[in-house]
């Protein structure tokens, strides 16, 4: 991969500190919406918050401690079904801007040449249609996409295997299904030079901040 690698343990505070002050990719679906959008107004509040030394955190969803408790099941799983080993705590930070990051939930091991994206599924009912929807149209689910070609432009990779995962611990029943993604370059050009302009506009008001005491100028 072509790009800043920093072992972290995902989830830490020195990771949550590496990432503030930086767009993550999971956020590559924010900064290329419309500036008049929620989205992306909280998420440029979010950013220049961070630049300006507050500690401010992203609300955490439900969906946090179902991936803190599914996710090394689903990397399990992946490394049973294609022998590839993974690890999750690696952070990603572009080679050239380096306010641009990515935390994947795998990278291959040792060679670091390839990376995951993990999607868990609460119900069977809900995997069974994402998995038939994803063979049916040949794409990833239209949130997934700017983060998947995000790491792409991060890491300079051609290929994110997009993971949906199932578990049931009542009855044991397991499913994961392995999904390709190609790297897409006009979506990715377009990240790129929307994660430019939506930075320089945060660290101008960042600075717009500092020296008159209004954030909101």
């Amino acid at each position: 991969m072509d790009c800043r690698i920093v072992e972290v343990e995902a989830g830490s505070e020195v990771h949550a500190s590496l990432r503030r002050g930086r767009l993550t990719a999971s956020h590559a679906g924010d900064w290329i919406a419309s500036p008049g959008s929620d989205r992306f107004r909280d998420y440029r509040e979010l950013v220049v918050k961070n630049l300006l030394g507050y500690e401010e955190e992203e609300l955490a969803g439900p969906y946090i401690a179902q991936a803190k408790a599914m996710d090394p099941l689903a990397r399990d799983a992946y490394t049973y079904k294609t022998s590839q080993k993974l690890t999750p705590d690696l952070m990603l930070i572009h080679p050239q801007l380096h306010f641009l990051s990515g935390t994947p939930d795998g990278v291959w091991i040792p060679d670091r040449d390839g990376l995951i994206k993990i999607s868990n599924k609460a119900s069977l009912t809900t995997y069974q249609n994402t998995v038939r929807k994803l063979e049916e149209t040949g794409e990833v689910e239209a949130k997934y996409r700017p983060q998947l070609q995000c790491l792409m432009l991060i890491t300079g990779l051609h290929r994110v295997d997009f993971v949906n995962y199932f578990h049931d611990e009542e009855s044991s029943v397991r499913k994961i299904h392995i999904f390709p993604v190609a790297r897409d370059q006009d979506l990715i050009d377009i990240i790129e030079e929307q994660a430019i302009i939506f930075m320089t506009d945060c660290y101008k008001r960042a600075a717009r901040y500092s020296n008159s005491g209004n954030e909101n100028e």
